[in-house]
């Protein structure tokens, strides 16, 4: 809900904290602002997004990495770069499980 000026105030407002907390070294609050500057669509913004997402996907943040990996397959669509979005995946999938924040799907 809201209007369309409420909307954008609670997301710069939204955009404030997690750049506080980006330059704090919190790799999720890197990922979410990195993910709302890369929707911004300009190319200063997406420049600026993807160094946060750098930094959190050095923190091996899963998101983060996967996020990346995302971008780079589609800035340049190769076999290449699909298997690195596969792998990717694979490994932050393994990550998660490690740290108990994914449970293995099992057969119905």
């Amino acid at each position: 809900g809201g209007s369309g000026a409420e909307r954008r105030q609670a997301r710069a407002q939204a955009k404030g904290w997690f750049l506080k907390a980006a330059r704090l070294g919190f790799p999720v609050a890197q990922t979410e602002l990195g993910e709302m500057l890369y929707a911004d669509r300009t190319a200063q913004s997406r420049e600026e997004a993807i160094g946060w997402l750098e930094k959190a996907a050095q923190a091996r943040y899963p998101r983060a990495r996967i996020d990346l990996a995302q971008l780079r397959m589609q800035q340049n669509p190769t076999p290449e770069s699909v298997k690195a979005l596969w792998g990717t995946i694979m490994d932050s999938n393994a990550t998660m499980m490690k740290q108990g924040k994914m449970q293995p799907k099992t057969g119905q």
